[in-house]
């Protein structure tokens, strides 16, 4: 693809290096959050996956603070199991700089728990997929739900940039 033409389907800017800024800005923010142990977030969201698991009939049982067992097997949530990365890949695209720090600040928050929420959605879709998949790889079953995740994830963010007089169509 020629330079022309990334910078037509930049947009009216044409701004190539706001590409490069939202590039170094994702890795920078994937790579410093990815790299934490984050105990407190990796407890809570299995904490959330375990509840809502046996709200939905499928009772696990905890294991350690990290870790569930279902059914004999043992399921230990890391850092990317709490979709920290998937937020932090998502702020420099949140954060608008016509607007306040403050503001941004208060967006950034407000979707934190959204992201929370999808998180625990994800995970439930996967247990239920892999208890009625009858054979197929729990990787499989985990990796179509975080598709699927992502997917809602980018909706999530288009969405927020949407004109509000196109919102209201």
């Amino acid at each position: 693809m020629s330079a022309a033409r990334v910078q037509t389907a930049v947009g009216e800017a044409g701004d190539l290096n706001l590409v490069y800024r939202l590039v170094i800005a994702v890795a920078l923010a994937v790579t410093v959050l990815h790299a934490g142990d984050w105990e407190a977030l990796r407890y809570v969201t299995s904490e959330a996956s375990l509840r809502f698991s046996g709200a939905i009939g499928m009772p696990m049982q905890r294991i350690s603070f990290d870790t569930v067992e279902w059914r004999g097997q043992a399921f230990m949530f890391t850092t990317g199991c709490t979709f920290v990365h998937v937020y932090g890949a998502c702020l420099p695209f949140l954060w608008t700089r016509r607007r306040s720090v403050g503001r941004n600040v208060v967006t950034l928050a407000a979707y934190a728990p959204c992201f929370f929420v999808l998180n625990v959605l994800r995970l439930a879709l996967g247990d239920i997929m892999y208890s009625i998949g009858r054979g197929v790889p729990w990787e499989w079953t985990h990796q179509i739900a975080t598709g699927v995740a992502y997917f809602i994830a980018w909706l999530m963010i288009f969405e927020w940039h949407r004109p509000a007089s196109e919102r209201e169509r």
